[in-house]
C-alpha cells in the first residue's frame, strides 16, 4: 500500500509542477508581450518627434532663406513680408537697409550663407525655430541669426541679429 500512495503523491506533485511552470509561462509571455508593446510605442513616439522637428526645420528654414536671398539681392519689401505683424514694426524697409549695409561694410558684399546651428521648440506659447548662418562676405565673414514662429499655418521671423 505505501507504493500506490506514493505513486498518487508523486503524480499530484508533478501536476503541481505542471501547474506552476504553466503560470511562469504566462506570466513571461504576458511581461515580454507588454514589453514589446512599449518599445514598439517608443519607437513610433521617437519618429514622431523626430519627424514633426525635421519638418518645422526644413519649412523654418525655407523662409529664412527666403529672407536671406531678399536681404542679399536688396528687395528690401520681400524682405519685411517675411517678418510676423508685430515685427514688421521693428524692422520696417528702412530698418532693414541700414542693418543690412552696415553688415555689407564689415565684411563686403554677402556671396553665400550656411546654417551653423539650430534649435527647435515647441511649447504652450507655441512652436518656434531659433536658427543661426555663417555669412561669407567678400573681405570677411559674419553671422545672423533669425528666430522664426508658427503663426497661422506659416513660418515667419519674429527676431533678426546681426553680427561679425
Amino acid at each position: 500500500m505505501p507504493l500506490a500512495k506514493d505513486k498518487i503523491e508523486g503524480h499530484e506533485g508533478r501536476k503541481h509542477e505542471t501547474m506552476a511552470n504553466s503560470r511562469l509561462w504566462v506570466w513571461l509571455s504576458v511581461s515580454i508581450g507588454i514589453a514589446v508593446l512599449l518599445c514598439v510605442a517608443c519607437g513610433i513616439g521617437a519618429w514622431l518627434v523626430v519627424r514633426s522637428t525635421r519638418q518645422s526645420l526644413t519649412t523654418g528654414e525655407q523662409t529664412a532663406q527666403q529672407l536671406l536671398q531678399a536681404l542679399q539681392h536688396h528687395r528690401w519689401q520681400a524682405a519685411q513680408q517675411s517678418f510676423t505683424v508685430q515685427a514688421r514694426t521693428r524692422y520696417t524697409v528702412g530698418v532693414l537697409r541700414q542693418r543690412w549695409q552696415v553688415l555689407e561694410q564689415a565684411i563686403g558684399t554677402v556671396r553665400g550663407w550656411a546654417r551653423t546651428d539650430f534649435r527647435v521648440y515647441a511649447g504652450t506659447s507655441g512652436q518656434r525655430v531659433d536658427l543661426r548662418y555663417r555669412l561669407e562676405g567678400a573681405r570677411g565673414v559674419g553671422m545672423v541669426q533669425i528666430r522664426l514662429r508658427w503663426v497661422s499655418g506659416q513660418w515667419l521671423v519674429e527676431e533678426l541679429e546681426f553680427g561679425w
